[in-house]
């Protein structure tokens, strides 16, 4: 299977039912993506650890527990990890959080 990149990925689906429809942002670690749940048309975030990445067992553990650690947080200020997990069909390793719309803290702070 290719390494697709963030702009390739646009349109395609992970976990065989998440969306990917939008860039949202592109770090060291991964890319985020807006989409949507493929059943319930659930707008949601989608984090795909980087392919240079997603060979480390180390990372990958790491990956999934922040996520874990991150969905016992109840607070209004914490994002809700809804679910993770790895592609079957391509090995991607995925966070799916909930999609918060609004404006950045740089924008905001300007």
């Amino acid at each position: 299977m290719p390494i697709l990149t963030p702009q390739e990925r646009l349109g395609t689906t992970v976990g065989a039912k998440y969306r990917l429809e939008k860039i949202l942002g592109v770090g060291g670690m991964g890319s985020v993506f807006a989409g949507t749940h493929a059943i319930t048309g659930r707008r949601v975030a989608v984090k795909i650890l980087h392919p240079e990445h997603a060979g480390s067992a180390d990372v990958i553990e790491r990956f999934f527990r922040e996520a874990r650690t991150a969905s016992d947080i109840r607070h209004p200020n914490v994002v809700d990890v809804l679910d993770m997990g790895t592609d079957e069909a391509d090995k991607t390793v995925y966070l799916v959080l909930e999609l918060l719309e609004g404006e950045s803290l740089a924008r905001r702070l300007k």
